[in-house]
């Protein structure tokens, strides 16, 4: 063969090699009723692609990314509410391992959402594996680590991988904390993480990252129950946690999830504090689960077994915002690629509706 046809095919070869040999991790940024953001991190730059659809392999959505680099952020569009989707990941046209899923988000107006609660830092204890098998198992719409990666990515990532991959994945603390203010919206539940910064100061007067939140989780359009989640541990029954359910109420926060010496689901006057342990080695794993259900929300505080220990509930008026209504209704009897469901009725159940 020729010299100057040679190689070309060399260099096809290595091209191909470096981009089957990538190991791309990934992780769900957020998930709507109509739109995921997908984050590829590769060791080498390269263009990414991600092929998606409802069935496996028949792939009728596609995301490019084509200038190559170490991190993509991707958008899935043109999605239907709560729905499987199917999807892979391809490395400069190679594809990387084996097809992932996730479900499209609820709408607003479904008015339900799970979120679980861990306070995680992996220390290699076979009952952190434990927790994390449970967690992939269940069928929350988010994930909230207090604990974050406790400063061990790789760590937090053998644990959960497969969860950052399926659902958004609330880390609060650690070194994967990139972005330490930020808020995240499952149906109308919104959360607000604030990294490893206190919520109260100790004066008992809110914190700069507080007045944040004050702020950002009402901006979350739809949003009925308001969360704080903080990586700044609180004891129990110290005057620090007073303060912290003092605040909550304040500003109308419904839930704080915080790091704690034990396991605590405190309730207040229209707000709760629940406060998970994150001990080292052999012991208890405690977890939570908040659970939005019409004008109701649930929160339960779990054993290291998932065994319910604590439950306590609140209730109010949700009332959907006019806009989304207005948008509901101009979806209204559009067609199957429209995404609005055909006829519906919004005096019905919400578990009809594909706003």
């Amino acid at each position: 063969m020729p010299a100057r046809l040679l190689l070309p095919l060399i260099l096809l070869a290595i091209a191909a090699s470096t981009a089957a040999a990538q190991e791309p991790r990934l992780r769900l940024l957020s998930v709507a009723k109509d739109m995921v953001r997908l984050e590829v991190q590769l060791d080498a730059p390269a263009a990414v692609e991600v092929e998606y659809g409802e069935e496996l392999f028949a792939w009728d959505g596609r995301a490019e990314s084509p200038v190559p680099a170490e991190k993509h952020e991707l958008a899935l569009t043109r999605l239907i509410p709560n729905r499987q989707y199917f999807y892979r990941v391809l490395v400069d046209g190679f594809e990387t391992g084996e097809v992932l899923t996730f479900r499209s988000g609820r709408s607003w107006i479904d008015r339900t959402a799970q979120v679980d609660v861990l306070a995680d830092t992996p220390s290699g204890d076979p009952a952190e594996a434990t927790l994390a098998e449970r967690l992939f198992a269940d069928s929350s719409q988010a994930v909230v680590a207090l604990g974050g990666d406790g400063g061990d990515p790789e760590g937090f990532r053998a644990l959960h991988g497969r969860t950052m991959t399926e659902r958004p994945v609330v880390e609060t603390g650690g070194t994967g904390d990139t972005e330490a203010l930020r808020t995240v919206a499952v149906s109308d539940l919104a959360i607000a993480s604030v990294g490893e910064n206190p919520l109260v100061l100790a004066d008992g007067s809110p914190s700069p990252a507080a007045q944040w939140l004050a702020t950002a989780l009402p901006a979350e359009e739809g949003a009925c129950w308001l969360v704080a989640a903080s990586a700044q541990a609180v004891e129990p029954d110290s005057p620090a946690a007073k303060a912290l359910l003092a605040w909550a109420k304040s500003v109308g926060v419904h839930a704080v999830l915080t790091p704690s010496s034990r396991p605590v689901l405190v309730e207040g006057d229209e707000v709760a504090w629940i406060g998970l342990p994150d001990p080292a080695g052999s012991g208890e794993h405690s977890s939570a689960q908040l659970r939005s259900a019409g004008g109701t929300l649930i929160l339960k505080l779990l054993d290291g077994a998932g065994k319910q220990t604590q439950v306590a509930s609140m209730t109010r008026d949700c009332p959907i915002p006019q806009s989304l209504l207005s948008s509901a209704e101009s979806a209204h009897g559009d067609d199957e690629d429209g995404f609005g469901g055909g006829e519906s009725d919004l005096e019905g159940g919400a578990e009809e509706c594909d706003y």
